[in-house]
């Protein structure tokens, strides 16, 4: 496998103002055409059992950014993907919470910040 690029650079738009709904239609006939063995669902899976990977590709927690904490687990989906999900530590849950009139004005104070950083 290429390390060289991140594989998103793959699907990086050409800088198209209006997709040609043809192309659209399409793209929509061969993903619905393939079946789920053509399909790589997991294309790290053998990196990470060999440990090429970076552990912090696979980071379970709170991601902090100045003063805002989000909680981030993409372990909680698995099965969603057809793998074997463990069962989840339970969420964290915030000591106050505030959701102001507009979506950008929220706030979420959890116990451990204080703690942590």
């Amino acid at each position: 496998m290429d390390f060289v690029q991140p594989r998103v650079c793959r699907w990086i738009q050409k800088h198209e103002t209006v997709m040609n709904v043809d192309k659209v239609g399409s793209i929509r006939r061969k993903l619905n055409r393939l079946r789920p063995s053509e399909v790589t669902w997991d294309p790290y899976v053998n990196y990470k059992e060999n440990g090429a990977v970076n552990a912090m590709t696979f980071y379970s927690g709170t991601l902090k950014y100045m003063d805002v904490v989000e909680l981030y687990h993409p372990e909680r989906i698995l099965r969603q993907f057809g793998h074997v999900q463990s069962i989840p530590d339970p969420p964290y849950r915030p000591l106050e919470a505030y959701r102001g009139p507009f979506a950008n004005k929220y706030s979420v104070k959890y116990g451990f910040q204080q703690d942590n950083w």
